[in-house]
């Protein structure tokens, strides 16, 4: 790559947009400890007992008045919501559901039952932390950059 481009050999990559790489010969995982402890520091989550990734759906008709979150419940909830939507999107792909279905009341307002389910998907990452997302590739790179130049000229 440093023959064709003008870049530095800086080492191999550990850290990259605040997910921990771990790289084996043949692997390459993402995890986020950061993340996962401010699940416990700020939200005060601790490791749930499942192994199945949880399901977050509800109906908002269901929800009584009494049970919408005041308007700082409202802010912690879409702040962890944040940080759920920036875990998925980065290392931990099989809450998506889950967490697409959190997001839809940032903005129309949760209840306490939402609220539940966000604890019950953090509980959840935390339970399986040692999980990330893997990539195994199968191929082996021949060194043709013509991919790359293709891409350039666009």
């Amino acid at each position: 790559m440093k023959h064709h481009f003008d870049c530095d050999d800086v080492g191999e990559l550990s850290e990259y947009v605040g997910c921990k790489i771990l790289q084996t010969d043949s692997t390459i995982r993402f995890t986020q400890p950061v993340l996962l402890q401010s699940f416990e520091d700020e939200f005060k989550c601790k490791a749930g007992k499942t192994q199945i990734p949880p399901k977050a759906s509800g109906n908002p008709e269901e929800c009584k008045p009494s049970d919408t979150l005041s308007k700082v419940e409202q802010t912690n909830y879409c702040s962890g919501v944040g940080k759920l939507l920036h875990i998925m999107h980065w290392s931990r792909p099989e809450i998506y559901n889950a967490v697409r279905e959190l997001s839809r009341f940032m903005m129309i307002g949760a209840s306490k039952y939402h609220m539940l389910a966000m604890e019950k998907v953090m509980n959840y990452c935390l339970a399986t932390r040692e999980r990330g997302l893997l990539l195994e590739p199968t191929q082996v790179w021949d060194g043709n950059l013509d991919w790359i130049q293709t891409m350039l000229r666009m």
